[in-house]
C-alpha cells in the first residue's frame, strides 16, 4: 500500500510551510502530469484518487511553458481564470491518461465531501468534536463543495466513455454520504505539536 503526494495531479511547484501558509503562488503546469503518480501508475492494481480543494489556492497557470492566467493574483498582470478553469483541465488530463492507458487496474475517484471542521479549518484551530455519526440533514455540502463536485462528476463521465472503449475499469466513489454520517477522528489542536516535532 502506498500514499502518493500529488495534490494537483499535474506538475506543481508549491511554496508553503507545514501550517499551510504560502510564501508565493503555486505554479501549476496544466499540461504536464505529475510523475510522482504517473511513474508508479502501472504498478498498482487499485488506486484511489482524491483531490480538489488545493485548486482554491492562489496559483499561476502554465500551458506550453507559458503563463496563461491565474487564480488570486492581484498585481501580476495576468488574466484571472478562476480555480474551475484549472481543476477541469487537470482532471481531464489525468483522467485521459488513465482512460487511455493499457494498464488494467481498478481506479476509484473520490469526489468532494462536506466540511467536517467547526470553529475554523484544519490549520487554524478548527476541530471536529463529534463522537457519534451525524444525522440525516445535519451536514450539507457548501456551495464551494458543490462546484468542485460538479466538475468532478462531469470530467469523470467524459473519461468513463473513453475508459469503456479502451477496456479500462474505473469507478466513482462519492464518499459524500459516508463522510456525512461517519464519526470523525482528527488530530485537531495537536496539529501544531505534530508539525513542530513536539509530539
Amino acid at each position: 500500500m502506498s500514499n502518493i503526494w500529488s495534490p494537483f495531479l499535474v506538475k506543481a511547484a508549491i511554496f508553503e510551510d507545514n501550517n499551510g501558509v504560502s510564501s508565493s503562488e503555486v505554479q501549476l503546469q496544466l499540461d504536464k502530469l505529475d510523475t510522482n503518480w504517473t511513474n508508479l501508475y502501472q504498478s498498482f492494481d487499485y488506486m484511489i484518487i482524491s483531490t480538489g480543494k488545493w485548486f482554491l489556492k492562489a496559483a499561476i497557470y502554465h500551458e506550453n511553458d507559458t503563463e496563461v492566467g491565474c487564480h488570486i493574483c492581484p498585481g501580476k498582470n495576468l488574466t484571472e481564470k478562476g480555480f474551475v478553469f484549472a481543476y477541469e483541465k487537470a482532471l481531464r488530463y489525468a483522467m485521459d491518461f488513465i482512460a487511455t492507458s493499457k494498464h488494467r487496474g481498478l481506479i476509484f475517484f473520490r469526489t468532494s465531501t462536506p466540511d467536517h471542521f467547526e470553529n475554523g479549518e484544519w490549520h487554524n484551530g478548527g476541530n471536529c468534536t463529534k463522537t457519534t455519526p451525524a444525522k440525516e440533514g445535519e451536514i450539507e455540502l457548501k456551495d464551494l463543495n458543490k462546484i468542485l463536485r460538479a466538475v468532478e462528476l462531469a470530467e469523470f463521465e467524459k473519461a468513463s466513455v473513453k475508459a469503456a472503449e479502451n477496456g479500462a475499469v474505473s469507478s466513482i466513489c462519492t464518499g459524500q454520504k459516508m463522510r456525512k454520517f461517519r464519526m470523525i477522528v482528527y488530530i485537531g489542536v495537536y496539529l501544531g505539536l505534530l508539525t513542530t516535532g513536539m509530539m
